[in-house]
């Protein structure tokens, strides 16, 4: 009797250890690798086949992983890592090192769009689309890159346009598309929103979206203001949103138009904003309890944390706002998503990505 008792208790515990290990194993299946150097993004669903095909990735500064891993390996269709800027001196210059573009080529089989940015400068903006030869030089580099590295093509995210420059920024991507079309490389041009308060505003009218959703094989449109000085500019409220979905798919071919939505938690102190990860998010909730708010305009989670400092205000990325921005865009006949913010995001997010 005492034996079928020890018998008995033994496989009650490894009944619970059984179930624990498989919580943990789910939970971790969720979680980014220890190293930095490396992104594991993981699901636990399988993506439909209108998923595999119609997602992206944007990688932004020091979230530049050597390697990217996916569990599911049809998710996430299209990667666009920011590896370039406008240099000084004119022409283009690297972002990262050559050895993280070379792991990370060599890792991976998605459609590769390399980005190039202006850095926010618009004094160097201006002195590129002034200079021809400035011009020559980031359009030879550019293409050979396309075709030396194989990418599929190359990314345009110029953010500092002036209104009175926007005909030159028309021209030189013009000139850009015509050499890459030779190479049988694509060209996907990125725009901030053109609708919305925002520091974005002045730089939105010198794009023509006519012309660039003509020209280029994509365009990838900002689903919110980067440049906003509170979380209701930089998140759009729904109207705004709405309406920048109808201004897109009234001057651009609909199967060209890709939304970037964000990822990533913000901290806001006045009109300062810093970007967090969803580990410090999580540790400053814990310490201060309580139950973020709704913003009825943007659909974003808001909560006030005090600092040191005083008291700061977090803007939270969740399942609702994701799906709901997804789904808005969806109705309007759009269907490709790329994702803003990757290393930073909560990973449950990526669940509800995919369904």
């Amino acid at each position: 009797m005492k034996y079928r008792y020890h018998i008995g208790a033994l496989l009650l515990f490894f009944g619970f250890v059984v179930v624990v290990f498989t919580a943990v194993e789910r939970i971790l299946l969720f979680q980014h690798t220890d190293a930095p150097e490396i992104l594991s993004i993981q699901t636990m669903n399988e993506p439909s086949p209108e998923k595999q095909a119609t997602s992206g990735i944007r990688f932004t500064g020091e979230h530049e992983p050597y390697i990217l891993t996916f569990n599911n390996p049809q998710f996430m269709h299209t990667l666009f890592p920011t590896w370039y800027r406008l240099s000084e001196q004119g022409g283009i210059e690297p972002i990262i090192s050559s050895q993280k573009m070379d792991i990370m080529q060599k890792n991976t089989d998605r459609q590769l769009f390399p980005s190039v940015i202006d850095e926010d400068d618009e004094q160097r903006m201006v002195s590129f689309l002034t200079d021809p030869n400035k011009q020559k030089e980031a359009i030879e580099a550019l293409v050979s890159l396309a075709k030396t590295q194989n990418h599929t093509g190359i990314d345009i995210t110029f953010s500092r346009v002036p209104p009175e420059h926007g005909e030159d920024f028309t021209a030189f991507i013009k000139k850009l598309d015509d050499k890459l079309t030779e190479q049988k490389k694509q060209l996907s041009i990125t725009l901030p929103p053109a609708i919305g308060k925002g520091n974005d505003s002045a730089y939105t009218q010198a794009f023509d979206w006519v012309t660039i959703g003509t020209l280029a094989d994509s365009v990838q449109i900002l689903g919110y203001n980067a440049d906003g000085t509170s979380p209701n500019e930089r998140y759009l409220s729904q109207d705004d949103y709405l309406d920048l979905l109808y201004y897109a798919k009234t001057r651009i071919p609909l199967e060209k138009i890709g939304i970037v939505l964000p990822l990533e938690n913000t901290r806001w102190n006045n009109n300062d904003v810093t970007v967090i990860s969803h580990t410090e998010t999580l540790t400053q909730i814990n310490q201060q309890p309580g139950d973020p708010i709704r913003d009825t305009s943007s659909g974003i989670l808001l909560r006030d944390i005090q600092y040191p400092q005083g008291i700061e205000l977090l803007a939270i990325v969740d399942s609702a706002y994701i799906k709901q921005r997804i789904q808005l865009a969806k109705n309007e006949g759009i269907h490709f998503f790329s994702y803003n913010g990757v290393g930073n995001e909560n990973p449950f997010l990526w669940q509800d990505i995919v369904e």
